[in-house]
């Protein structure tokens, strides 16, 4: 079910967006794609300070960033996300970018049934 699904999005639109807004200024802490089987969908998240103050202006930023990655696949969360920090697992964040995939994966307090990381 994941790889059929996974074939109807292209991730790398995902790394396009998350580098264009750190290009524009805007903090990224971490990038990814998380899979959603009961709604069988992918989202991408943006993890950024930004967010505490609300998403409107990163959208507007999103847009202006011309990538062809529907905003409604966007989600920009805070560093206190739960999903964020249960995939951190308590490391420091990271700086790079990289392309990590995994899947059925339990976390603590969560199971991730497929992910498509650039920066964690």
């Amino acid at each position: 079910m994941v790889d059929a699904t996974l074939v109807k999005f292209e991730p790398e639109e995902g790394l396009e967006l998350a580098k264009a807004l750190e290009g524009a200024g805007v903090p990224i802490a971490a990038a990814y794609w998380l899979y959603n089987s009961t709604l069988d969908e992918w989202k991408f998240f943006v993890v950024t300070p930004e967010a505490s103050a609300g998403s409107r202006n990163l959208y507007v930023k999103a847009h202006s960033a011309g990538v062809a990655l529907p905003l409604s696949d966007v989600q920009f969360v805070t560093e206190d996300d739960e999903t964020y920090l249960a995939l951190r697992g308590g490391e420091p964040a990271g700086t790079g970018w990289s392309h990590t995939r995994m899947e059925r994966t339990l976390m603590p307090n969560r199971f991730i049934e497929a992910a498509v990381i650039y920066r964690i």
